[in-house]
């Protein structure tokens, strides 16, 4: 069942430091469905190398594979595993086979069957947290920081409440973040016998605490949350990225006249405070720089959403499944390189957030489609084009965007644009200058946007980014 832990006990294992000792290389790769093979080779030869591969071929990367773990004794995490196709596996457990002796693969799952197909020797069926145990991890946060007469006051409603959630620990993380803040007795009332509760028939009872959480919440952090339904599962999410394109689309409030980015960085304190966010990364002081969410809330979030938020990769035909006539926000990422840009898109003309990432080396299709993309999607209020950077030692032609054609300064409404890893850019259009609703603009390569140079050697500026 999803929310048991899985994941959470699988990283208690990955980052113990006895383990740390005991092996050479520790790999850490979230499966998810479906079962994508050449993404997973590649995640492990990042984690094996500590280098992104330049292949792209599967045969190619499970040969770096079988080469890369010779002599050396791994430890690797394949979490959240669905396939249980052997023809899928088989192939990639062969490329591991030449691992030092002692070496380790862990694996999470939902499913029994998936165990049974990878062969695993020592199976842990995880269990429902026991009555006190549910308890424990429920006091921990619902009676944070409260003084001892008002958490005896509340503790008979409070393990009522923890009945309901079935021994989950998601649901009591929830649920107990949620009455962290709910300081009289008729407040928890109120949680026990809403009506929610009943909703059993949603992901076996882990909706209901979500959806408890979700409606105490103002309208403007509801905003906010159901936006990250358009990242992928197990995407690693930017604090000020989303801070960012919440703001290009309008979602924060100003109050007591602070600046939107505050606003927006109090929004998700309180989505982490909730529970809503895992996977924190943090800087030397302390200050939250990424975060993840759990399967089963991004599951939540797409509910919440319906059919205005999507990711979507891209197949060999071009035209991948983006035929939402009331699509919003699209995240999409074109790794094939047989793959086209997907011309369909332009046809969502209520497009608000279009983020593009491709991993091809020929972005010819992307670079044709672009005129005609921005006469069409002028709804858009957040833009970002992100090319996977190559090593400039690689063998193959990279064919590169050189130009951001002229028709994006049919993009009025636009509030963000950003442009990553554009090496083969020149300068900046003109009409750049027309999207005078732009707030922010980023470039990982803005001194080379920001300056051409002309054939007899001499640098001219760029007459967009001048102004």
């Amino acid at each position: 069942m999803g929310g048991m832990g899985k994941t959470t006990l699988a990283q208690l294992v990955y980052n113990d430091g006895e383990v740390k000792s005991n092996f050479d290389k520790r790999i850490w790769v979230c499966v998810s469905d479906p079962f994508d093979e050449v993404r997973i080779a590649n995640a492990i030869i990042e984690g094996l190398t500590d280098s992104v591969s330049n292949f792209t071929e599967l045969e190619s990367l499970l040969k770096h594979i079988h080469e890369s773990v010779s002599k050396t004794k791994f430890l690797l995490v394949l979490d959240d595993v669905w396939t249980e196709e052997y023809n899928k596996w088989e192939p990639l457990y062969n490329s591991l086979n030449n691992g030092h002796q002692g070496s380790k693969i862990l694996v999470t799952t939902r499913k029994s069957t998936v165990a049974g197909m990878m062969e695993s020797i020592d199976i842990i069926d995880m269990e429902e947290l026991s009555k006190d145990g549910s308890w424990l991890l429920f006091k921990r946060l619902a009676f944070f920081d409260r003084p001892q007469q008002e958490c005896e006051k509340l503790e008979n409603i409070g393990r009522e409440i923890v009945g309901k959630c079935k021994g989950l620990p998601l649901a009591l993380k929830t649920v107990g973040s949620l009455l962290r803040f709910k300081k009289t007795r008729e407040q928890w009332q109120r949680i026990l016998d809403n009506e929610i509760w009943k909703l059993e028939e949603l992901e076996k009872g882990l909706f209901p605490p979500l959806l408890l959480s979700y409606n105490d919440m103002p309208s403007m952090i509801k905003r906010c949350f159901s936006y990250c339904a358009v990242f992928p599962k197990d995407y690693e999410i930017r604090k000020d990225e989303l801070v960012i394109l919440w703001m290009a689309q309008g979602y924060l409030s100003l109050k007591q006249n602070q600046e939107l980015e505050i606003v927006g960085e109090e929004s998700f304190d309180r989505l982490a405070l909730c529970s809503f966010f895992q996977d924190f990364k943090k800087d030397d002081d302390d200050n939250i720089i990424t975060c993840k969410m759990h399967d089963i809330v991004h599951d939540f979030a797409q509910f919440l959403v319906k059919n205005e938020c999507f990711t979507m990769g891209t197949s060999s035909d071009g035209e991948s499944s983006c035929s939402y006539e009331n699509a919003r926000h699209l995240k999409m990422t074109l790794e094939d390189e047989r793959a086209s840009f997907p011309t369909n898109i332009g046809s969502i003309f209520k497009l608000r957030s279009l983020l593009v990432r491709w991993e091809c080396k020929d972005c010819s299709s992307i670079s044709n489609c672009l005129p005609n993309l921005f006469k069409q999607l002028t709804c858009l209020r957040a833009l970002e084009l992100h090319e996977v950077r190559w090593s400039f030692d690689y063998p193959i032609t990279i064919k590169r965007i050189t130009q951001i054609p002229s028709e994006i300064g049919k993009l009025i409404h636009l509030r963000y644009l950003c442009m990553i890893s554009l090496e083969g850019l020149k300068e900046l259009p003109e009409s750049l200058c027309e999207l005078y609703n732009l707030k922010n603009f980023e470039s990982e390569f803005l001194f080379q946007t920001r300056k051409a140079t002309s054939r007899d050697g001499e640098v001219n500026q760029s007459k967009a980014s001048d102004k």
